[in-house]
């Protein structure tokens, strides 16, 4: 292996003059004919060197060079021993070397360092002792990067020095020394060849920061990642930056060219180090070792994933054999050699869904797509117009750099939200990436095409099964469904680390493993997938994840409640494509498995929406229409259509059927929830029921009435107010009447309400919160019938704890702490964590009405930290709301402010409309209380509004009340006479007579206010005694209106006139 290539070291003849100056026999210059040569080389020389005197740094080197070529060979050649000529010789030489010193300073002006370094070593090897030649010389090995060789330089000056002359190294070369050693020389080039950047680095200045650490602190480091992630960019930008720390050099060396498992990676390193190949009995790896070995250099080996193993070798040898050799390498995998370390190249950050314009335009994946869209369509910028198509160009394109470059270039034709709307075809559309960039990288496609064809066939047939994941899976499931064809399901986990290995599959850090794709390689490989294939794939993910579900519903109302809500939550986009490909059968068995978690999830819009989606499958209506129903009045909406004219409502009231609600007239029946395709005719003796588009029909005549899909055995009768229902040849029995329904074996005293019982439950519950509270209450004595009867006690618990909460709003405050501390104990000896979240509430409210804040703190406080232990962001923004409230009835409303705030911060977080009311009414109560009415109105305004969409009377007692008090004290007797009257009407409504109570308060000061005293002391009178009937006192913290009003009917009426 020979020595780098470059620039001629002086030999014979000097360095740096014109060929054609130079002289190729030995004794000096060939003079032009006519002219004796001593004269013409005098008179040029002089000349030269005058000129030089008066001229720039370029015309004086020039000059310089000019002198220097009219010498050849020692002065007095064949002379020099005579005594005549030996003072002549010395004088002559001095000059010589002066113009040598004076032509290398100026050289080290034109930075031309690396030359200089190789034509100086001979001149100063001869003449160690011209410590001014030595610092040009050591000046231009530092300024050319060759560091090391600089300080070898002055040790062996210093050396010499000493031995020779007994003396030390003077001030200015002692002074070089340090400048080197300290890095604080200017003028230094860094050796090597990397190739200068053509655009800015954005978005990765931390990692540049990290992959230099790993660089300290280890050899070998390899960047990997997947094809258009920023890899070689990353390397150049770390090599640029590290450059100092090695003093012969960052040298890039670049293998895409190599064909795949190449053995050429020694001669691609050598080539691009400069050194020659010279005959050798030992190979080029060998070779390249011993030419590294006492060199301080960096290489950089990119795109080594089709030659790893060849990649590998040379590493392993070069860092055996070069111990100040250190490499960085990239590739999609890394390279499996001791003492690597590896550093994932990740896709850059990209905006979360519903980010604000600000928060978009400061993601690192945004910039950069707005940096090379500015370049490709001048003045282009993210704006609020579009900041939420350029969010989703770059969340669809996972954030990959390579990919942005190739969308950024649309933007000038299409814009950013056409382009948007166009990636599902983004194969199609990115592609024409820059004609200097290698194919592989001109298309989105190339790049992974690049990847898949270094794929074997069990790799890809894993990986394109993959893709019918979405957002990834456990290894159970990819064990599950990527299985067959030639792959056994015990070689999956190993093929899907070699596709981890390989960059193709992304796994997830923390918690149990999951395996990704982005979003473009699964694109890629659904490309990939044969009709046949793509579609049985479909069907076997739905059957997995419907038995998922399944597994999952067992365990949400108990112990392991937390861990499988959050396995539930990271599979929540495959849940819901199971239900996409789902058939009626296993539509039916996946909605009602993930009821529960949608309800503990507050995800009440999803759950409506799926239940309806199923119900349009062909789904049975009578299984699925108590969920919808109280789904669809979680989520904010009245669940019951509007009946059409010519099927008004005759009839009021609630019907009997613990599933349904009805509107009769003119012979007809519309049943149905809200937004559901259900509908049910009666008419003239008969009847249908269906979805749309179901073959499900029923038909009603004589009594009796048949139910049936087309070749189904099931069969209903009817008859005398009966019904039973079964399978044919099965004991299972159902009959219907009083608006009751019983489920069980034939003589068995068995009854149970039709599914489980939670979905009545949960009807109960919802009309509790968003109905009506005497229906809320008859689902749940329903359900807790049939929980009793089944001997279920997590029902128990849940219905008497719900049964709490009825009699709290009843006024039965003892039977409420009963029913909240027997449903304490259940959900306990369960381990359900929901539960005890439910039933601390209830306890902790019945101790503010106490005025026991202590008690009511701590129960609120468990809550609080069972709701975030269960990730349950609604109902922790409550507790939040709850400990505010018993801050503003401790006098500390600063504090009240505070915890009411942060539990509204957390239900705008979480999208919780009654967690945001709750805490937004809290804020208005404080604020009305410190005279802030204008806030208070906005809040209140507001809510009064939202509950206007509701039955529910519950929420609008309170806010009534409240504005009717802010226009007392505003001194507007009109406006809170009819807040107060509508306040008390809702009052009654719920059957509350604290809120009837709070009324009465309210009307005596709207009455005080109108001068209508006697009126106003009768209502304070009236509100006082529903209080000690119902044993809840006001304590002292919630007397402020009620002592306000006192104080003024008193002043007018006297001491004795004014009630309590």
């Amino acid at each position: 292996m020979g020595a780098p290539s470059g620039p001629p070291r002086p030999g014979a003849a000097d360095p740096g003059v014109p060929a054609a100056r130079r002289a190729r026999r030995r004794g000096g210059a060939a003079p032009p004919a006519g002219l004796p040569a001593g004269r013409r080389r005098r008179g040029g020389g002089r000349r030269a060197l005058r000129g030089a005197g008066r001229a720039g740094p370029r015309r004086r080197a020039a000059l310089f060079a000019e002198a220097i070529g009219l010498w050849r060979g020692d002065a007095f050649d064949g002379f020099a021993d005579e005594r005549f000529a030996q003072a002549a010789a010395a004088r002559l030489e001095e000059q010589r070397l002066l113009v040598w010193e004076e032509y290398a300073e100026t050289r080290l002006e034109l930075g031309e360092h690396d030359l200089l370094a190789g034509e100086l070593a001979d001149l100063a090897r001869r003449h160690p002792l011209r410590e001014r030649l030595r610092a040009a010389h050591l000046r231009a090995l530092y300024g050319a990067g060759r560091a090391s060789e600089a300080l070898d330089a002055f040790q062996e000056t210093r050396h010499r020095l000493n031995e020779d002359l007994g003396l030390d190294p003077g001030p200015e070369l002692a002074g070089l020394q340090r400048q080197i050693l300290r890095q604080e020389l200017g003028g230094r080039r860094p050796r090597g060849n990397l190739p200068a950047p053509l655009t800015d680095l954005i978005g990765r200045s931390e990692a540049v920061a990290e992959v230099r650490g790993l660089l300290d602190g280890g050899r070998l480091v390899t960047l990997t990642g997947p094809g258009g992630v920023g890899k070689t960019r990353l390397a150049l930008e770390v090599g640029r930056a590290a450059a100092g720390a090695f003093p012969d050099g960052v040298w890039f060396v670049e293998l895409a060219g190599l064909r795949p498992r190449d053995e050429g990676v020694a001669e691609e390193v050598a080539a691009a180090l400069g050194f020659r190949d010279e005959p050798s009995p030992r190979g080029v790896a060998h070779r390249l070792a011993e030419a590294l070995r006492g060199r301080r250099l960096l290489l950089v080996l990119d795109n080594c994933e089709h030659v790893v193993d060849a990649v590998a070798d040379l590493a392993g040898l070069l860092l055996r054999g070069a111990p100040d050799v250190q490499i960085l390498a990239t590739g999609r995998e890394p390279l499996g050699v001791s003492g690597e370390r590896q550093w994932p190249v990740h896709p850059l950050e990209v905006p979360e869904p519903g980010a604000a314009p600000e928060q978009v335009a400061e993601s690192s994946a945004v910039r950069l797509f707005a940096a090379r869209a500015a370049a490709a369509s001048p003045g282009f910028t993210v704006s609020a117009e579009n900041a939420e198509a350029v969010a989703t160009i770059c969340r669809r394109m996972d954030g990959i750099p390579l990919a942005l470059e190739l969308a950024s270039t649309r933007v000038r034709v299409l814009g950013p939200a056409e382009l948007a709307a166009r990636l599902d075809d983004r194969f199609g559309l990115l592609v024409g990436g820059p004609r200097d960039a290698p194919a592989r990288q001109r298309t989105l496609k190339a790049v992974i095409d690049w990847s898949w064809d270094l794929l074997t066939g069990a790799e890809r047939a894993v990986l394109r099964r993959l893709a019918v994941h979405r957002d990834g899976c456990g290894l159970e499931a990819a064990e599950a469904l990527c299985a067959g064809g030639g792959v056994k399901p015990a070689e999956v986990v190993d093929l899907l680390a070699r596709l981890t290995d390989r960059s193709l599959v992304a796994v997830s850090a923390g918690g149990p493993p999951r395996y990704r794709l982005l979003e473009s390689v699964s694109a890629y490989c659904l490309e990939r997938l044969p009709a046949d294939e793509h579609a049985a794939l479909l069907r076997a993910h739905a059957r997995y994840y419907t038995a998922l579900a399944e597994r999952a519903d067992a365990h949400l109302r108990g112990g392991d409640q937390r861990s499988w809500l959050r396995r539930l939550d990271a599979e929540t986009a495959n849940l819901r494509a199971a239900l996409e490909a789902a058939d009626a059968p296993l539509a039916e068995r996946l909605v009602r498995a993930m009821a529960w978690y949608w309800f503990l999830r507050g995800r009440f819009t999803e759950a409506k929406r799926s239940l309806v989606a199923a119900l349009r499958s062909g789904a049975d209506p009578a299984a699925l229409s108590a969920w919808l129903a109280g789904m669809t009045l979680l989520s904010g909406e009245p669940w019951r259509e509007k009946a059409p004219a010519e099927a008004a409502p005759q009839t009021g009231g609630r019907p009997d059927g613990p599933h349904s609600k009805a509107v009769t007239g003119d012979g007809q029946a519309g049943l149905w929830p809200a937004g559901s395709p259900l509908r049910v005719a009666v008419g003239d003796g008969q009847a249908g029921l269906w979805p749309a588009g179901s073959p499900l029909r029923v038909a009603v005549g004589d009594g009796q009435a048949g139910l049936w899909p087309a070749g189904s055995p099931l069969r209903v009768a009817v008859g005398d107010g009966q019904a039973g229902l079964w399978p044919a040849g099965s004991p299972l029995r159902v009959a219907v009447g009083d608006g009751q329904a019983g489920l069980w074996p034939a003589g068995s005293p068995l009854r149970v309400a039709v599914g489980d019982g939670r979905e009545e439950w949960l009807l109960g519950y919802a009309e509790t919160l968003f109905g009506s509270l005497e229906a809320g209450e008859e689902h749940n004595r329903r359900a807790l019938e049939g929980f009793r009867a089944r001997d279920d006690r997590w029902g128990v618990a849940a219905a008497v704890t719900l049964r709490g909460l009825h009699r709290h709003v009843r006024g039965d405050l003892a039977g409420a702490r009963r029913d909240a501390e027997e449903g304490l104990a259940l959900f306990a000896s369960s381990g359900d964590q929901w539960g005890l979240l439910q039933a601390t509430a209830v306890l902790g409210r019945l101790a503010e009405i106490e005025g026991d804040y202590r008690e009511a703190e701590d129960r609120h406080r468990e809550g609080l930290a069972l709701a975030e232990h269960l990730d349950l962001w609604g109902e922790a923004s409550v507790r939040w709301s709850e400990l505010g409230r018993i801050a503003l009835l401790s006098g500390d409303p600063a504090r009240a402010d505070e915890l009411h705030e942060r539990g509204r911060r957390l239900a705008v977080r979480h999208a919780d409309r009654r967690a945001q009311e709750f805490a937004e009414v809290g804020l208005a109560l404080s604020a009305r209380r410190r005279g802030r009415f204008e806030e208070a109105e906005k809040y209140l305004r507001t809510w009064l509004e939202w509950n206007g969409g509701f039955d529910a009377e519950n929420g609008s007692a309170l806010i009534l009340a409240e504005l009717g008090f802010l226009a007392e004290q505003r001194g507007d007797p009109g406006a809170a006479l009819d807040l107060h009257e509508r306040g008390l009407a809702a009052a009654e409504a719920t059957g509350d007579p604290r809120a009837i109570a709070l009324a009465h308060e309210g009307l005596a000061g709207a009455h005080l206010l109108a001068g209508r005293h006697g009126e106003a002391a009768r209502l304070l009178a009236a509100a006082s005694r529903m209080r000690a009937e119902a044993g809840a006192p006001l304590p002292p913290a919630e007397r402020g209106d009620v002592d306000r009003i006192t104080a003024a009917l008193r002043a007018v009426l006297g001491e004795d006139a004014a009630g309590p």
